[in-house]
């Protein structure tokens, strides 16, 4: 992969995402562009369990209805999910890296798709009803500047939607930034200007029942190396992994505009739903790349 653009750790993320997601064990699992743990209960089943994470999470926020940005959207698992939940005219995905907004572009037809970095938005203020982000906030440098971002972008009494993870440590996929505490994770939404969002905490039925079934599944296909693989990596990610949050947060109405360099200086209120649906190159330009239509 090209560096180009990119930091270190931006680079390394793309690569490792390829060698650990784009294989017959992971295919054979998650399958339909998922890459995240999922939500089981006991009657969940392989397979489904990517798109039973993004309907327990729009569960959060049942009043979320209008124009959704699906934000790390990966190979598309979730903008799938969401268009059939809210039309694919309402949905736009964005992810960091090209290859993969092509095979989510290919899953998701008719949803509206951009390269883009996750802490830097390239969106007009007050755009959208919905921001969703599945099992990726930990990962971008940083999410107390994401959450801004996503604060900027939403329209007044929008939502926020995201699963989350918190770490015991840093490593080459999670900046020191993103380790914090449960105290110090709610406390980035509140200086973000969200009102007190509400943290569920399910662990147990995520990342423990994942680990075990994702194991089972190698065995299963006589992925024996990969098996042995996993379970080795997987004590060391049990020991990482404090918490699993599912989180709904809300932008209070009437607060179109937040004090800080990202917001609008024009005094505007906003832009309707047309200008929502096109990047703008004026303000907060991509760090990489281009549009790419449906």
């Amino acid at each position: 992969m090209q560096s180009k653009g990119y930091s270190p750790r931006q680079t390394w993320l793309g690569n490792d995402y390829r060698g650990r997601f784009v294989n017959r064990g992971h295919e054979s699992f998650h399958g339909g562009g998922y890459s995240n743990f999922g939500f089981w209960t006991s009657s969940t089943l392989v397979g489904t369990h990517g798109d039973a994470l993004v309907d327990r999470l729009l569960d959060l926020a049942p009043s979320a209805s209008g124009s959704v940005l699906d934000v790390a959207c990966g190979q598309g698992g979730t903008t799938r999910r969401l268009a059939s939940r809210f039309s694919p005219s309402k949905v736009t995905a964005v992810n960091l890296f090209h290859d993969q907004l092509r095979a989510a572009r290919d899953r998701a037809p008719g949803c509206r798709f951009a390269q883009m970095d996750a802490a830097r938005l390239a969106f007009v203020d007050d755009c959208f009803d919905v921001v969703i982000c599945v099992e990726a906030a930990f990962h971008f440098e940083t999410r107390e500047e994401f959450l801004r971002q996503s604060w900027r972008v939403m329209k007044p009494g929008g939502h926020l939607i995201l699963s989350d993870i918190l770490v015991s440590g840093p490593s080459m996929e999670i900046p020191d930034e993103n380790v914090v505490s449960r105290a110090e994770y709610e406390g980035l939404f509140e200086d973000a200007s969200f009102a007190t969002p509400r943290i569920v905490s399910c662990r147990d039925q995520t990342w423990v029942p994942f680990r075990r079934r994702y194991f089972w599944n190698l065995v299963r296909i006589l992925e024996w190396g990969a098996a042995v693989h996993w379970w080795r990596r997987s004590r060391q990610m049990d020991r990482g992994i404090v918490d699993y949050l599912l989180v709904a947060a809300q932008k209070p109405s009437g607060r179109r505009l937040r004090p800080g360099p990202a917001d609008r200086s024009d005094g505007s209120n906003g832009p309707g739903d047309s200008e929502c649906q096109r990047m703008n190159p004026m303000r907060h330009e991509p760090k990489l790349g281009t549009v790419i239509k449906p």
